[in-house]
C-alpha cells in the first residue's frame, strides 16, 4: 500500500510548463527512497529513546495532544525561537477577530518547540515538525487535516507542502523574508523553488526587498503582498515595566551604575565589549555590562577570557543563587547562562548593544530594545534586519559602531548625557511603531478573508464522535 496519497487532477496552482510539478515529484521520489532506510532508524529511536514522543513527531505521528484535538482550522509553523514571536503575534490577532478558530503550532528545532510551549496558552498545542520526507508528511497531514497551513518566514518544506496541497489544504507563507545569505542558492535553484512557491495561495512579505527576492525566485508578483514584520507588532505590546523592575530587584542590579546590555553576541564580540569596558573605566565611567551570548555554549569561553584578563564576572544563575545580596562593586560583567531573559533585561538597561553585527552574521533583532525605548547600538552587519536598521537610523534612535573604539565613544555620550539618551530612546520606540503597527493584524486579516471567513470552526474528532454517539 502506498504511503503517498493519489495526486489530484491538474489545477491552476501548478504552472502548466512544470510538467505536473515534475521537480517536486523528483524531490519526493528521491527523499522517499532515502526514507526507506531512514524511517526504520527513526522508528527505533522512537521506541528506545527517552524522548519517544518527540521522535514520533519527527516521523509525522505528532504528540498525543495533537492527535486528540485534531483536526484544526490553522496550522502555524516556524523554524525556531525567533519565528515563535511572529506566530504569537499573528495567532493573537486571528483569535481576537475570530475567537473560535482552532489553531496548532509547530517548530522545527527543539529550542523553538520548548519556547513555543512556554509562549502559548493551553488552548494552542505545540509540537515538533516532522522531517520532510513523504512518509512523515503523509502521516502528519492525514492526522491533522488542517484547513489552512501557514509557513512563517523561510520555512519551505516541499514534500510537506505538496502533500497538504493535494489533500485540499490552503497554503500561506506569512512574514516571508529571504536573507542576503540564503538568496543566492534560492535564486540558483529557481527552477525548483518556482514550483514550490506556486503552491502558496497567499504570500505576505516583510518588506519590498523580500517581495523582490521572492519574485525573482519565481513567486507570482500578484500573490505577494508587503505586510511588514509581525514580530515588530508583537514587540510593541510586550514590554512590562513592572516585570523589568522585578528582574532588576531579583538580580540586585545596582541603581547607581549605568547598565549596558549586550544582547545576542556572537563570535568574538565579547572581546570588543571588554575593550570598551576598559576604556570607559579609564574615563571614570563604572559600567555594568550584561553579556547575553546568542549560544549558551559560549558562556564558559567568555568567562575564561574575562578571568584571564583579571576581571571578575558572575553568571545569572549565580546571581539567582545569591538573591537579595548586594552586587559586587568590583564586578563589571554579568554573563547570562539561561535562555529566555534577554527581552526583559533590555528593559532594565540604559543603553543596548545588539550583537551578531560586528561580525559577519547579519545581526539579531535590533528592535527588541527599541520596544523599551532604549537607544540601540549595532555594528555594520545588519543585513537580516535591514529595514529595522534603516528605520532606527532615520529616526535617530539607533547608531552604527564599527568597532570597540566607536562603541566606547557612543556609550560615553549616551551614558553621560541623560536627556540625549532619553530622546534617542524615544526615537527608537517611534521607529518600532512606524514599522510594526498593523503588521500582524494585516496578515491575520488576509488569512481570515481568504480562507476562513465563511467557514464554521472545526470540532475535535473525539468531540465529534462523542456528539454523534450521544445523538444517535
Amino acid at each position: 500500500m502506498s504511503l503517498m496519497p493519489h495526486p489530484l487532477p491538474f489545477t491552476n496552482w501548478a504552472e502548466k510548463d512544470c510538467d505536473l510539478m515534475s521537480w517536486i515529484r523528483t524531490y519526493s521520489l528521491l527523499t522517499g527512497m532515502t526514507a526507506l532506510l531512514g524511517d526504520p532508524a527513526l522508528a527505533l529511536m522512537e521506541r528506545f529513546s527517552k524522548k519517544r514522543s518527540l521522535w514520533g513527531s519527527r516521523r509525522g505521528k505528532l504528540l498525543a495532544d495533537i492527535s486528540h484535538r485534531a483536526p484544526f482550522d490553522v496550522w502555524m509553523h516556524g523554524a525556531s525561537v525567533g519565528e515563535m514571536a511572529a506566530i504569537k503575534a499573528i495567532t493573537e490577532k486571528i483569535l481576537k477577530i475570530r475567537p473560535e478558530t482552532r489553531i496548532m503550532v509547530s517548530a522545527f528545532t527543539e529550542s523553538g518547540f520548548n519556547h513555543g510551549k512556554r509562549l502559548f496558552e493551553q488552548n494552542i498545542p505545540v509540537t515538533l515538525f516532522p522531517f520532510d520526507y513523504p512518509q512523515a508528511a503523509f502521516r502528519a497531514a492525514s492526522l491533522v487535516s488542517p484547513r489552512v497551513f501557514c509557513s512563517v518566514e523561510t520555512e519551505i518544506w516541499p514534500n510537506f507542502l505538496w502533500t497538504l496541497k493535494r489533500r485540499g489544504t490552503k497554503l500561506a507563507l506569512l512574514n516571508a523574508r529571504i536573507s542576503a545569505d540564503s538568496f543566492p542558492p534560492y535564486r540558483r535553484f529557481r527552477f525548483f523553488f518556482r514550483e514550490v512557491l506556486g503552491l502558496f495561495e497567499v504570500i505576505c512579505a516583510i518588506s519590498r526587498l523580500d517581495k523582490k527576492r521572492l519574485c525573482i525566485m519565481g513567486a507570482n508578483p500578484q500573490m505577494v503582498e508587503v505586510c511588514g514584520n509581525a514580530k515588530y507588532e508583537y514587540l510593541i505590546e510586550r514590554p512590562d515595566e513592572k516585570k523589568a523592575r522585578g528582574v532588576a530587584k531579583m538580580l540586585s542590579i545596582p541603581s547607581n551604575r549605568p547598565v549596558v546590555v549586550a544582547g545576542s553576541i556572537r563570535g568574538h564580540e565579547y572581546r570588543q565589549i571588554y575593550r570598551c569596558a576598559e576604556q570607559l573605566k579609564a574615563m571614570g565611567i563604572e559600567t555594568l555590562f550584561i553579556l547575553v551570548p546568542r549560544h549558551l555554549e559560549r558562556v564558559k569561553e567568555i568567562r575564561d577570557f574575562l578571568s584571564e584578563k583579571g576581571e571578575r564576572s558572575q553568571t545569572l544563575t549565580e546571581r539567582l543563587e545569591h538573591r537579595g545580596r548586594s552586587f559586587d562593586p568590583g564586578c563589571k560583567f554579568l554573563v547570562v547562562d539561561e535562555m529566555g531573559w534577554l527581552f526583559d533585561l533590555y528593559g532594565l538597561c540604559d543603553v543596548a548593544f545588539v550583537g551578531g553585527s560586528l561580525v559577519l552574521k547579519g545581526g539579531q533583532n535590533i528592535m527588541e530594545p527599541a520596544a523599551w525605548a532604549r537607544p540601540v547600538l549595532f555594528g555594520p552587519h545588519t543585513e537580516n534586519f535591514q529595514d529595522a536598521a534603516e528605520a532606527l537610523l532615520a529616526e535617530g534612535g539607533g547608531f552604527v559602531v564599527e568597532d570597540h573604539t566607536e562603541l566606547t565613544e557612543r556609550l560615553k555620550t549616551l551614558l553621560t548625557k541623560k536627556e540625549y539618551r532619553k530622546r534617542a530612546g524615544a526615537c527608537s520606540r517611534k521607529a518600532l511603531l512606524k514599522l510594526g503597527n498593523g503588521a500582524a493584524t494585516r496578515q491575520a486579516e488576509r488569512l481570515l478573508r481568504n480562507f476562513l471567513e465563511s467557514t464554521p470552526p472545526r470540532m475535535p474528532r473525539v468531540a465529534s464522535a462523542q456528539r454523534t454517539n450521544s445523538t444517535g
